[in-house]
């Protein structure tokens, strides 16, 4: 019996670690991936100038790639009229201006960043009748955005149509909708417009196409995980792989969101519509669904959700949210910790290096690690991998097809994983290559995401950016490639002390600016930097190495 006992054990440990064997075949080439899958997404009500103050976040968006930015929101959307907004879930009334986002400083963080706006349209939810009023409302807001500089920006009209029995259904919807884009193409040709359909089927879509005909670009079909009628909890998404459309429609059990778009642009292809971009501009987890997830096994999940669209080749992407204050955990930022960024950036960050790049093919043989592949031209191979069991994953990675000296290549590789606090922490893996076998090796953390990059010109390509961004009132400290940047907005107090409390450096910014420290001035060791300026202040402890 011992022995019995023994064998099990030992077969139950060889399952746990047994290596799982990765393929990457670069010659294997399936599409370019979308620039726009990072984006993000503002509730405009809820977007305090604190957030976005001194443009460090804008500055952090355009670094990670954030390609398009969603705005005033989804519901909200029929309470904001673009030429009085009330920054209230109303048409009447004024909120204080500090407390919210005016179309202005959206604009201004499209620019600051190099996001496309994507600007929703009022088709008067309180005034079905005056579709001629809202239409031309619609054409003069494109005529505003082109004029401030974004001509061809993103559009939607309307948010979650098919839930707006007023608008009498998919017949009318399709009219409403039609009158308005056309509008506003007559302004701006270069516009591309959406509409928003989340029970969105191969029939629905037909439908809906029939009528809004060349009006139409794309449709977006968004659901929060899993969706908002079914509570979820980590126990489920760890085992749910990969993710599905819990609340299917149209007579398909439960596809997953993967299954859900090839239905869809198969569908638009039969309409002689194979260019339809399809979006999901509003992912994120549903609200109820916080059983048993912590701050970093939150996010995790939201870059399982970003990491599904890489997969399934969607055209755009938008988080929900940047800051909602009574659901921190799944926001961008975490209004509950004075703005700071939640572990999701870190995944952005990971993910934008692949926006733009090919998909390449891509195998594991592992159901709970899985992932995607892409190169560039310069001749970078990447491999994203998320690992959704409890137990480290030794990896064998081998390529088919690869160029002749792949061995000699630069490979590098990182892992995001739970920190202090559930704030996550990104650290560097080991990778080598096993000549023998021809493949190369790496170990993946338990409950991770991981970034490998095989580069042909070098390390270069693959330094460990900044984490993300600690942002306050639009203050920040970050390192990156061994110097410290400080941001301060005017009026800031820097201050520098060493380990053992020494003031070694001292300056008050009266602009708005950047401020770069390194070893020339400070020397080596660690250091505690402190950026004070009114109410609002940031404190990090930075290493400096001496080599």
């Amino acid at each position: 019996m011992k022995l019995t006992l023994l064998a099990l054990s030992l077969i139950f440990s060889s399952q746990a670690y047994a290596a799982v064997n990765v393929k990457i075949d670069p010659k294997n080439e399936k599409w370019t991936i979308s620039k726009y899958l990072i984006g993000m997404h503002a509730v405009y009500s809820t977007e305090p100038d604190v957030v976005y103050k001194g443009d460090s976040l804008a500055r952090w968006a355009k670094k990670v790639g954030v390609g398009v930015f969603r705005y005033p929101g989804g519901t909200i959307l029929h309470h904001w009229n673009w030429e009085k907004p009330s920054g209230l879930w109303q048409w009447d009334g004024n909120a204080p201006e500090e407390n919210w986002m005016s179309l202005d400083e959206y604009l201004h963080f499209c620019k600051v960043s190099g996001a496309t706006p994507l600007v929703g349209v009022n088709y008067n939810h309180y005034y079905p009748d005056s579709v001629d009023y809202s239409a031309a409302s619609a054409a003069r807001l494109v005529k505003y955005v082109k004029d401030k500089g974004f001509p061809g920006a993103f559009y939607y009209i309307g948010n979650e149509m098919d839930r707006h029995v007023y608008l009498k259904g998919i017949g009318n919807s399709a009219r409403v909708f039609r009158q308005h884009s056309l509008a506003m193409k007559k302004v701006d040709p270069a516009i591309k417009v959406l509409y928003n359909w989340n029970f969105e089927t191969a029939s629905t879509l037909k439908r809906f196409m029939e009528i809004a005909g060349d009006a139409a670009d794309g449709v977006d079909f968004h659901e929060k995980w899993p969706d908002e009628r079914t509570p979820g909890s980590y126990e489920m998404w760890k085992k749910e792989v990969p993710l599905i459309w819990h609340f299917a429609n149209g007579g398909h059990n439960n596809p997953t969101w993967r299954e859900r778009i090839q239905i869809l642009r198969q569908a638009a292809k039969e309409i002689g519509r194979p260019d339809m971009l399809m979006a999901n501009i509003e992912y994120g987890i549903a609200p109820e669904s916080s059983e048993g997830f912590n701050r970093f096994t939150m996010s995790l999940m939201l870059i399982d959700y970003l990491q599904e669209l890489f997969i399934a080749n969607y055209d755009l992407g938008a988080h929900w949210s940047n800051t909602r204050a009574k659901y921190d955990d799944g926001m961008l930022m975490n209004a509950g910790n004075k703005w700071r960024m939640n572990p999701v950036g870190f995944g952005w960050e990971f993910l934008g290096r692949a926006q733009g790049k090919t998909m390449i093919g891509f195998e594991s043989d592992n159901k709970f690690v899985y992932g995607f592949a892409a190169k560039d031209a310069t001749d970078e191979f990447q491999l994203y991998l998320i690992n959704k069991t409890e137990s480290p994953q030794p990896l064998t990675i081998s390529f088919q097809n690869a160029p002749a000296d792949i061995a000699t290549w630069t490979s590098g590789a990182k892992t995001l994983v739970d920190g202090d606090n559930h704030w996550g922490v990104v650290n560097s893996l080991n990778i080598s290559y096993d000549a023998a076998k021809g493949v190369f090796q790496a170990t993946i953390p338990p409950i991770s995401y991981n970034q490998i990059l095989f580069n042909k010109s070098g390390a270069t390509a693959i330094e460990t950016s900044a984490p993300p961004l600690k942002s306050y009132g639009g203050l920040s400290v970050v390192k990156n490639a061994g110097k410290i940047l400080i941001h301060g907005a005017p009026a800031s107090q820097v201050t520098v002390t060493s380990l053992s409390g020494q003031v070694v450096f001292q300056k008050r910014l009266e602009k708005s600016g950047t401020l770069e420290l390194g070893k020339e001035s400070l020397g080596h060791g660690v250091f505690t930097v402190s950026v004070v300026s009114g109410e609002h202040s940031v404190s990090e402890k930075i290493v400096l190495q001496e080599n």
